[in-house]
């Protein structure tokens, strides 16, 4: 959990008896996520797909509303970076933890395997089922605790136009869940009944959600432009990045896969070395490029030219060992001699990078550009810093509900 925002850029909601948020390196805006099936509709689809659709699957989970009734919803339970924790908070994300282990169990139960909520939960002998749902709800609430005390350290709220689309938010889902011609009463007893969450709580974690990208903006903002040029390169440079242009002459048929005869592959090696002589005789940088794609015109036979006219920017283990090799041992705007890998001989020439070059393209198919990567980057890093700094306290004289007094027994299908 230490690393969850060093993978995270936007916090997502999707409702399907959890809250899911995903924080993703491409984007610097959330973007909405498709609904995915609940536990039984899962286990159900794997039944189908099992072809065992007239099974019949017993199974243990836990009585929620049993467990519900404990405590009063508005009961302060514990704080997280002295904000409180209502009940009502607490047990949602009890109860996504419990959605997520009886849907394991169901599923683990149609293809033949039998788990029981005493056995250990992942890797630690120490943590049973029944720890993962007590665990997972601590761990999962402090993420949207710190995001709400950052903001705060930095004076963010949300301003008019951010507020009406969070209302906008609930507005849809509400719509989505139960009609738009619901009635309040209706929309409130869906939440309880369906997402084990009160109203108050789903505003909080679509508001949080919005705090999020908010904070992201103040501090770095839309697209990172709020950073230096010099960070921006320090980024680029310890993660690695290089940036390259090249022509390829191929000594393999990529239909089939088998290499060309010894002939063609000494004709392919001299074309290279020529190509290579042209461009390594000329010193100035506009004029290499423009050279340079004049030949590669003529001669690249490398089947991403098209998707990538200007090159490539990547690191390494994303290009054959010998493109990487031979762009790291070459000066900016210098030409190799033909570099050969298992596809042919490439003459590489190495380019700058600059803070807006961009990286690859985003979930949306929009450019990503160095600058809203580092921005990425630096946000996850400050959240993990502020995620490690944040405990979970329990109230005075509240103890953690012994899960295994409400386990009951169920059957599907």
């Amino acid at each position: 959990m230490k690393k969850l925002f060093a993978l995270l850029l936007a916090v997502l909601l999707v409702f399907t008896g959890a809250v899911s948020y995903f924080l993703q390196r491409d984007k610097s805006v959330p973007a909405d996520e498709p609904e995915t099936p609940a536990p039984v509709e899962q286990a159900a689809e794997a039944e189908t797909e099992a072809g065992a659709e007239d099974i019949s699957i017993t199974y243990q989970r836990l009585d929620l509303d049993a467990l519900y009734a404990l405590h009063e919803p508005d009961e302060i339970v514990a704080t997280v970076r002295g904000r409180d924790v209502t009940w009502d908070e607490y047990f949602y994300w009890l109860a996504a933890g419990s959605a997520s282990v009886e849907n394991y169990m169901v599923q683990m139960a149609i293809y033949g395997g039998g788990v029981s909520w005493e056995d250990p939960w992942g890797d630690d002998p120490d943590e049973d089922f029944f720890g993962y749902v007590l665990n997972s709800a601590e761990e999962n609430i402090k993420p949207f605790l710190a995001i709400e005390a950052l903001a705060s350290e930095n004076g963010v709220t949300l301003n008019e136009e951010e507020q009406a689309q969070v209302a906008e938010r609930m507005a849809s889902y509400r719509a989505e869940s139960v009609g738009e011609d619901a009635s309040d009463e209706e929309f409130v007893a869906y939440l309880r009944e369906t997402e084990r969450m009160s109203l108050s709580t789903l505003e909080r974690l679509m508001t949080d959600s919005a705090l999020y990208q908010a904070c992201f903006r103040e501090l770095y903002g839309k697209d990172g432009e709020k950073l230096s040029d010099e960070e921006v390169m320090a980024y680029l440079a310890e993660q690695g990045y290089l940036r390259a242009n090249h022509i390829l002459r191929l000594t393999k048929d990529m239909d089939t896969g088998e290499d060309l005869d010894e002939a063609t592959v000494a004709e392919k090696q001299a074309e290279a070395a020529a190509i290579a002589a042209q461009l390594q005789a000329i010193e100035d940088p506009e004029e290499l490029l423009k050279k340079l794609q004049e030949l590669k015109t003529e001669w690249d036979e490398d089947s991403g030219k098209e998707a990538y006219p200007d090159g490539y920017v990547f690191v390494e283990g994303q290009m054959v060992d010998e493109f990487y090799e031979g762009t790291k041992a070459l000066e900016e705007y210098r030409v190799s001699d033909p570099v050969q890998s298992e596809y042919g001989y490439h003459v590489i020439v190495r380019l700058p990078l600059d803070p807006d070059t961009v990286l690859g393209t985003s979930a949306e198919g929009t450019p990503l550009t160095a600058r809203a990567s580092c921005a990425n980057a630096r946000y996850g890093e400050l959240l993990d810093e502020r995620l490690a700094e944040t405990a979970f306290v329990y109230a005075p004289g509240f103890e953690k509900p012994e899960l295994s007094a409400f386990l009951i027994e169920d059957t599907l299908g």
